[in-house]
């Protein structure tokens, strides 16, 4: 088929490339990171921040189960730039969170009518975005390979569990609206908190047999356009 022809040759191209050029990307992805900070000076940009920042964690999340579903190429390398994505994305979060709450403007609308005494009070919506925020904190601080060697693997693994809660409350912080919430409101964030847990469940058991069959099917075809495209090369 003509268009799978292009898609897995724009995937073995892209494959290459990040395979000739790994740490190359990992410095720019954190150069990138480090100068997303800079959207401190840009008030404005806060809200879109947050919303890069969860479709960056969405993709990171279901990174993971996708690549062992379809044994990809470039999906298990990209499953090796997750901590330098993953920083790129608390650092989104972090000038989404505390642009607002430094601000005098926004911290005397959500905080001060509520503090000391009553800060459960606030709006429901930015309850969720600080427990969201407060979650990706030990998550960022320990994204290297120091923290991993003194809290050890299964330590770690244990504390970057964090990342399931830290998806639900920001779903919840990006869906939830204005007033009393809408069935929708709740329904939508719970409905892809338990797509990305069943996409978990999938890339282990692999029980849905239509599903499995069209990952097999796409698998032989990209077999057969592989043996192609070795015929159709030169011989040296």
């Amino acid at each position: 088929m003509p268009i799978l022809f292009f898609l897995f040759t724009a995937h073995d191209f892209a494959s290459d490339l990040l395979a000739r050029h790994l740490l190359v990307f990992k410095r720019v992805i954190l150069l990138v990171a480090h100068l997303s900070l800079l959207g401190f000076f840009f008030p404005e940009m806060r809200k879109d921040f947050g919303e890069v920042a969860l479709g960056v964690l969405l993709f990171l999340l279901f990174l993971s189960p996708v690549s062992r579903m379809l044994h990809m190429k470039l999906l298990l390398q990209l499953v090796g730039l997750r901590r330098e994505i993953g920083i790129f994305m608390a650092y989104l979060v972090t000038v989404h969170s505390l642009g607002y709450l430094l601000d005098p403007d926004w911290f005397a609308l959500l905080i001060t009518p509520y503090w000391p005494g009553n800060l459960l009070a606030i709006d429901t919506r930015y309850l969720f975005g600080f427990g969201a925020y407060f979650l990706t904190l030990p998550l960022l601080l320990t994204s290297n390979s120091l923290s991993l060697q003194l809290l050890g693997s299964k330590n770690w693994k244990r504390l970057h569990a964090l990342v399931y809660p830290l998806l639900l409350l920001a779903l919840f912080h990006k869906f939830l609206r204005p007033g009393a919430a809408r069935i929708e409101d709740i329904v939508f964030p719970i409905f892809v908190f338990l797509l990305y847990i069943m996409t978990k469940a999938l890339a282990r058991k692999k029980f849905i047999d239509p599903l499995t069959q069209s990952i097999a099917w796409v698998a032989t075809q990209y077999r057969e356009y592989q043996l192609q495209t070795k015929e159709r090369k030169p011989l040296s």
